[in-house]
C-alpha cells in the first residue's frame, strides 16, 4: 500500500585519523607495531507520519546520534615462535531524540564502554610439524541509560552496567607444505547496540529491553594452498557449531515492523567452503558456499531470515597496467540464496533468489580509484525482510582517494 503522507531521510558521516608505526614483518624476530586511531561518527535520522499510517501514532521525529571512539594496539614478537598482541578501546555514543508530536519529552540516552583484550602466539614445532596456538581473551564493560522511545511507553528509563567476557583458543598444525588443519573454540557475549534498542522509527521499532547474547562455538576445517604453474590454488573448509542463548533476532509484529527481540536458545551448525583460483595469465575465479542450519529451540522452528543455503561467484580479468592506467580490471559476481522464512512462526516465506552484477574498476596515479558496477543485472524482484520491493537493475559509481598525510 502507498502511503499519503510519510517522509524520511538519512545524512551520516564518519571521519577517522589514524597512526600506525612498526618495525620488521610480523612475526619476525624483534618486530613489533603500534596503531592508534580516533573516529567520530555522527548520524541525523528524520521520520515523519503525521497520520499514522505506519506504527500505532503520529510521528514527526527528528533524531540525532553521535559516537565518539578510540584505539591503541600493540603487537610484539620477541623471538620467531612467540608473539603477544594487546588492545584497549573505548567509546561514548549518545542517542537525542526530538519528537513534537510525543505524549511527553524524550531525554537523550547515553551509552560509554571500555574494552581491553589480549592475544598471545606460541608456534612449536612438535613431532617436525609446524604449529600455532593462539590463546586470546577481551573484557567490555558496557555502561547505558536508555529512554524508551516507543509509543506507550515514552520516557521510561533504564539504566544497566555489562561486563562481558570473551575467551578464544585458536590452532593450527601444518600436516605437509600448504596443507593444515585448523581449529577454534569460543566463549563470548554481545552486547546490543543503540540501533536494537531504538530502530529507526518506521519499518524497525527498537527494543531497549534486550539482553546481551552469550555464545559457545567451535570450528574445524582444512586450509590448503598449491601453485603449479600457471595456476595457483586457495581453498578453505570448516565446519561449525554454535549455540546462542538469548540471541537477538528480528520478527515481524502486527504493523509489519521488524522488531528485536530475545530467543531463549538457538542453535547453529553448517559448512563454509572458499576457493580462490588464479590463473592462467589474468584470470581469476572466487567461489564460496554457506549451508547452515538455524534453530530456535524455544519453539522448535528455523530462524528466520536465515537462509539454508548461500553460494557466491566472481570471475575476474586483470588486465593489469593498460596506457593511463595502473590498473584496470573486468569482474561479474553472482549469488544464490535459497528461500528462507521472514518470521518466527514460519509461516512467511521469502523466495530464493539470484541476483547478477556485472562491473569494472580502474585504477591511476595510485591515488584514485573508480569503481563501476551494473546490479541485478536480470532486473530480478527482490524484497527486504519486511517484504518490500527493492530496487531492481540499477547502476552504481564509487570513487575512492587515498592519501598520506
Amino acid at each position: 500500500v502507498r502511503t499519503r503522507d510519510v517522509r524520511r531521510s538519512l545524512f551520516r558521516s564518519l571521519s577517522v585519523l589514524g597512526w600506525t608505526r612498526r618495525r620488521g614483518s610480523d612475526g619476525e624476530e624483534g618486530s613489533w607495531k603500534i596503531a592508534t586511531a580516533l573516529g567520530v561518527g555522527f548520524e541525523r535520522r528524520r521520520f515523519s507520519d503525521v497520520g499514522g499510517e505506519i506504527g500505532l501514532g503520529a510521528q514527526d521525529a527528528d533524531d540525532r546520534a553521535l559516537r565518539v571512539h578510540g584505539r591503541i594496539a600493540g603487537q610484539w614478537s620477541p623471538t620467531p615462535w612467540f608473539g603477544v598482541a594487546t588492545m584497549i578501546a573505548a567509546e561514548t555514543s549518545e542517542f537525542d531524540p526530538d519528537d513534537p508530536l510525543a505524549p511527553a519529552p524524550i531525554g537523550a540516552s547515553t551509552r560509554q564502554a571500555a574494552q581491553g583484550g589480549l592475544e598471545l602466539r606460541w608456534s612449536p614445532r612438535i613431532a617436525h610439524l609446524r604449529t600455532e596456538i593462539r590463546p586470546s581473551a577481551r573484557m567490555e564493560v558496557v555502561s547505558s541509560r536508555t529512554q524508551d522511545i516507543r509509543p506507550g511507553a515514552a520516557g521510561a528509563e533504564r539504566s544497566t552496567t555489562t561486563v562481558a567476557p570473551t575467551f578464544r583458543l585458536g590452532a593450527l598444525v601444518e600436516l605437509a607444505r600448504g596443507l593444515a588443519l585448523v581449529g577454534s573454540l569460543a566463549s563470548g557475549m554481545r552486547v546490543p547496540h543503540l540501533r536494537e534498542f531504538f530502530g529507526d522509527r518506521g519499518f524497525v521499532v527498537g527494543n531497549p529491553n534486550l539482553s546481551p547474547e552469550r555464545s559457545l562455538s567451535g570450528d574445524f576445517g582444512v586450509s590448503a594452498r598449491t601453485h603449479t604453474r600457471p595456476l595457483s590454488l586457495t581453498l578453505d573448509a570448516r565446519g561449525f557449531v554454535t549455540r546462542i542463548d538469548d540471541l537477538i533476532r528480528y520478527t515481524l509484529n502486527d504493523q509489519f515492523q521488524a522488531l528485536p527481540e530475545n530467543v531463549g536458545r538457538a542453535d547453529l551448525y553448517g559448512v563454509e567452503v572458499r576457493g580462490v583460483l588464479s590463473g592462467p595469465g589474468p584470470l581469476r575465479l572466487t567461489t564460496a558456499v554457506t549451508w547452515i542450519e538455524a534453530q530456535d529451540r524455544s519453539l522448535d522452528r528455523r530462524l528466520p531470515l536465515r537462509p539454508r543455503l548461500e553460494t557466491f561467484v566472481k570471475p575476474e580479468l586483470d588486465l593489469g597496467s593498460l596506457g593511463p592506467l595502473d590498473g584496470f580490471v573486468l569482474f561479474s559476481e553472482g549469488t544464490y540464496v535459497s528461500s528462507n522464512f521472514a518470521d518466527a512462526a514460519n509461516l512467511v516465506i521469502l523466495p530464493s533468489r539470484f541476483l547478477w552484477d556485472l562491473g569494472t574498476r580502474l585504477d591511476w596515479s595510485r591515488h584514485y580509484s573508480l569503481a563501476l558496477v551494473v546490479r541485478n543485472l536480470l532486473d530480478v524482484r527482490v524484497q527486504d525482510t519486511l517484504g518490500y520491493p527493492l530496487p531492481g537493475l540499477a547502476a552504481f559509481a564509487t570513487l575512492n582517494v587515498r592519501t598520506s598525510l
